[in-house]
């Protein structure tokens, strides 16, 4: 009776002991793994700004109606004006000559100017 009850001890002591090791060995590796492989902070404020560089530009003389409200600010009714101005006074020369349809105040050109361009 007492050699069972040794083995029997013996037993539930070795899984003690692997449960422990398996701790130890976990909280060893978490702690490595937190020293050895951290994480860099990077403040953006100490590197220079990206520039704002517009992600499409639209060619006034080529691009009808629907395809120009895809710039900021611009419906389909002031799309269809710069249509019509075109239409009427000939091809633009500069983006600059936008202003002159009704509706692009100098603050929307300022906001559209980025977008625009004119090929040959």
């Amino acid at each position: 009776m007492s050699i069972s009850r040794c083995i029997q001890l013996r037993y539930y002591d070795q899984l003690r002991l692997a449960a422990i090791a398996l701790l130890m060995a976990v909280i060893v590796l978490g702690y490595l793994g937190l020293t050895q492989w951290q994480t860099t902070k990077i403040d953006l404020n100490d590197h220079p700004p990206v520039q704002d560089v517009p992600l499409f530009q639209v060619d006034l003389n080529h691009f009808q109606w629907y395809e120009l409200v895809i710039l900021p600010g611009i419906g389909e009714t002031l799309a269809k004006a710069i249509v019509d101005h075109r239409s009427q006074h000939g091809d633009f020369t500069r983006i600059e000559e936008i202003q002159h349809v009704s509706g692009i105040e100098p603050g929307k050109f300022e906001q559209l100017a980025p977008h625009l361009t004119i090929k040959q």
